[in-house]
């Protein structure tokens, strides 16, 4: 894949980055931001980046298949959190008894490819617009398949959450 249309402004790197899979999932046709470093700032796009974009290309069903299992594992639970009332609960966090049921839910907004690595492949955020938090929204890292963490937008972006992942011993 080759990454094109970057721009380096305010000190950030930014493009898009198309995902039919994801497309078709949320039943758009969408660009989606991409952001090259997250809450850190380079000056170059390098080549771990590159072959990262490449990854999540390649492998794009594979991260949204992920990011939605294990957001329907944790959902019952952040209901609780969230804690909505149940006139509100049908508008912000209804039920969900399949993946399908986060088309309504949820809408891609931005991926960060962070300036971290591990085993040759950047820790990439994704963030989500989300019906439940809307000031918040809803934010995922990860690395290659593994799911790191999930909260809100910050999740996403924040470099000292991949850092953390990257030097624990497995």
């Amino acid at each position: 894949m080759l990454m094109q249309n970057f721009e380096f402004i305010n000190g950030i790197w930014k493009g898009k980055i198309e995902l039919k899979i994801w497309n078709d999932f949320f039943n758009q046709d969408e660009m989606i931001d991409l952001n090259i470093g997250g809450d850190l700032k380079i000056t170059e796009i390098k080549e771990i980046h590159k072959l990262t974009y490449d990854y999540i290309v390649c492998n794009q069903e594979k991260l949204l298949n992920n990011i939605i299992d294990e957001l329907m594992k944790k959902y019952p639970k952040m209901q609780e959190e969230y804690g909505y009332e149940l006139e509100e609960i049908e508008e912000y966090m209804p039920n969900v008894n399949k993946s399908e049921d986060f088309k309504k839910l949820l809408t891609p907004k931005r991926i960060y490819i962070l300036d971290i690595e591990k085993e040759g492949v950047a820790y990439v955020g994704f963030h989500f617009s989300c019906v439940w938090d809307e000031e918040h929204d809803f934010g995922v890292m990860i690395h290659k398949e593994k799911i790191v963490k999930m909260g809100g937008a910050e999740v996403a972006f924040l470099s000292w959450i991949a850092q953390d992942d990257k030097e624990k011993i497995e």
